[in-house]
């Protein structure tokens, strides 16, 4: 079976950046990028193709982030939502 993951930009993007958003102080914020299935590449709007076996129910992609922590951003809890969508 042929499958397709896309990730949009989450719902706090600059220049389209991905960026985590401060809980309580919107200003301050962190941009930060997702890599997928072990890449070296920052996955951002292209499609990736995991490999799924015949005979597979289920697939784990592990995804993982990286932040840039900027000098004078404040510390707490920063967030963002990034949609994933499957296709096959």
């Amino acid at each position: 079976m042929s499958v397709t993951l896309t990730a949009d930009n989450g719902t706090q993007p600059a220049n389209g950046v991905r960026q985590l958003v401060h809980a309580t102080r919107p200003a301050d914020r962190l941009p930060y990028q997702l890599f997928a299935n072990g890449s070296r590449t920052p996955w951002t709007s292209q499609a990736i193709a995991p490999a799924f076996p015949i005979g597979t129910s289920r697939l784990s992609v592990p995804v993982q982030a990286r932040a840039v922590v900027q000098r004078g951003v404040a510390a707490g809890r920063y967030s963002d939502v990034v949609r994933i969508t499957v296709t096959w």
